[in-house]
């Protein structure tokens, strides 16, 4: 009875059909004592094992697009400006220019405060506190 156990071990089955490794058996693979410590603790790069990103809080799904779009208007504001302050109906009226280039100034600011709140969106992140 054991010779017939052992006959029917070592039989490997084999599809004729298909091709490649689908037949065969792969025999065992030797370990060392690190890789079954790594088994046992898992792949922290492993998709499977990442941490998702939790979920959006409600209306700052569309902050970073709302922020581009006021960027994208005081940009034109300044271009409007620009075309203004070169205009020859105000060449000869010294505060109406000065009057433009101090709006441009607020308007460059806004694009700098724009710019440091998309920052600070970037870094934005609700996360429970570690213990």
């Amino acid at each position: 009875m054991a010779k017939k156990l052992l006959f029917e071990d070592l039989v490997a089955f084999s599809d004729k059909w298909a091709t490649g490794m689908s037949g065969r058996n792969v025999g065992p693979k030797s370990m060392t004592l690190l890789d079954l410590l790594y088994k046992a603790k898992g792949d922290p790069q492993h998709p499977n094992n990442a941490l998702a990103k939790g979920p959006d809080i409600y209306g700052s799904q569309m902050m970073v697009e709302m922020l581009g779009d006021l960027y994208v208007q005081s940009e034109k504001v300044l271009d409007a400006l620009n075309i203004a302050g070169s205009s020859t109906v105000i060449e000869d009226k010294p505060d109406a220019i000065a009057q433009i280039k101090k709006i441009a100034k607020k308007a460059a600011m806004v694009q700098k405060l724009i710019h440091s709140m998309g920052e600070d969106i970037d870094k934005f992140s609700v996360e429970n506190p570690k213990k």
